[in-house]
Order: C-alpha cells, then structure tokens, then sequence
C-alpha cells in the first residue's frame, strides 16, 4: 500500500538502549526491530527490508523502533505514537488497511495486528485486520472502508458513489464515484477523453480558478490508465476542492473513476485514505 509511509511518518521517535524486556533486535540504518514470542528472525527481517523497500520511513537523523510479536497465530506489530492521532478518523482507517497490507506483502496472508503505544511499547489502542468492504460485479470490484455508505446504480453514467458518512460545513468530507460511457466511435481513445477533462477545467462555468496539478498515464492490475488531479470550486459549491480523476478505456467503454475531497488542513489522512480506495478498483 504505497500510503502505508503516512502512517510511519506519524510514528514518534523512540530509540531503546536495552533489549532484554523487548525481545531480540535486528538493526537497520534508520530503524531497529525487535521480536519476540514464537516470531522468527527472517520474519522480523522481511518485515525489516519491507519498510526499507518501501521507504516508509522518512530520511531522519534519528531510529525508529518497532516491536513484532505473536500471539494465537496472529503478528502483533507494535509502534509508538502521538495518543491524539487515534481521534482520527481517517488516520485509524488507514491503520486498518495497514494491517491489511503487512498481512500480504509481509507475513505471507496471516492475520496482523497493530498495536499503537506509547514508549516503550506500551500499548493503548489495538487495531484489528482490516475490516474493509469488496463489492464486486462482472466488470470491476473495488474495496471500501465498513465505515463509508456504499450505493449501486444512481444513474444511466453513474454506477456507484461511496461517502464517509462524516461532514465538514455541513457537506461530505469525501465522495468517490464511477462514470461509465458505451463508446459508439471504435476509434476513439484516452486521449480525448484526457482533452475533455482539460476543457472541463478551463470552463469557469462548471469549476471555478481550475487548476491541472497532475496528469500522468500509469499501469496498474494490467491495465493501462491516466490519472488526473484537479483544485478549484465546483460551481454552486463555496469551498474549495481537490478531485482525482482514474480513467480507463476498456473495449467499448469509458470508465471514470473520481474522488471529490475538500480542500482543508484536517483532510490529508483522507487524501490518502481515499487513493487507497482508488488503488484497490479493478477493471476484469
């Protein structure tokens, strides 16, 4: 999960100077592991190399230490953190969805825990595996946090929207929504569907002072993709809003997939949290 590195970033520095209490340790440049109770060192090791690989630990001139045990057949990964982080909303779905992803790139499908501490390894909040949604037809499937209401079919175009059940000013924090369109011209491609998006945001008429920030084309499940991320103010909506926009052309179809987020200091956790919804939606 490449936003796995936001949770590591709010991870606070703790370095230990004994290991007796904490288990055995394997030291890297910039982190240390510790593991303990039936955990083996080339667990502890790949989980080690997996968040160097990953660089999911920001480039400081200080360790971060983190502690793997297991209980019940299940991995317990400790890390030590700011108490205030867990009234988060969005920072604790992402924990969730961590757990999801050390699972499978690291522990080989098992199930994992995170337990959030306070040093050393004191632990105050327990997040179990990742309780996300899958909802899946014979087109595409995409992956949603329980927490987020779900409704299928709004419209002839729109297939789904998903919200956060949260508001900010009285509006939804975050909508994610799929588009389809049946392709009459066969010769049509992503490249006009790259320059319509442009137009979209030039025209004040339907976003106000638009502004392109990114658009790149990527590959993802087999499938080639463009991505597009758009700010500016949708017209009748006062506040300012980030839209990132995945578009597809797949046989005789145009697929838009666009999360529509406000623009606020408190957001970043759902910035992140929304691209992993967005990661997770599958063309068959």
């Amino acid at each position: 999960m490449k936003n796995l590195s936001l949770i590591f970033v709010c991870f606070a520095f703790i370095l230990l100077t004994s290991c007796n209490p904490y288990g055995q340790k394997i030291n890297y440049d910039q982190l240390e592991i510790y593991y303990k109770d039936g955990v083996t060192r080339e667990e502890a090791s790949k989980a080690g190399d997996y968040i160097i690989a990953e660089k999911l630990v920001p480039n400081l001139n200080e360790k971060r230490s983190f502690q793997i045990t297991k209980k019940d057949g299940r991995f317990i990964f400790k890390m030590v953190i700011k108490p205030e982080l867990t009234s988060n909303a969005e920072f604790m779905q992402l924990a969730s969805q961590a757990t999801e992803s050390l699972s499978k790139d690291v522990f080989n499908g098992a199930d994992v825990d995170i337990e959030l501490c306070e040093a050393p390894f004191k632990t105050f909040e327990v997040v179990k595996m990742s309780d996300w949604r899958t909802f899946t037809n014979q087109s595409y499937e995409i992956r949603y946090p329980s927490s987020w209401s779900f409704t299928e079919n709004i419209s002839g175009t729109t297939k789904f929207t998903l919200h956060n059940n949260e508001t900010y000013n009285g509006k939804q924090k975050a909508i994610i929504e799929l588009i389809t369109i049946n392709i009459n011209d066969p010769s049509t491609t992503i490249d006009h569907y790259t320059q319509v998006l442009e137009n979209d945001v030039k025209d004040p008429s339907q976003i106000v002072n638009g502004k392109i920030i990114q658009s790149v084309a990527d590959t993802a499940n087999g499938r080639a993709y463009r991505k597009m991320v758009v700010t500016g103010t949708i017209k009748d909506v006062n506040i300012p809003q980030r839209m990132e926009q995945y578009y597809w052309v797949v046989d005789d179809k145009f697929y838009l997939l666009r999360t529509t987020v406000d623009i606020h200091p408190e957001q970043d956790f759902l910035i992140y949290l929304t691209e992993d919804i967005m990661d997770s939606f599958k063309i068959y």
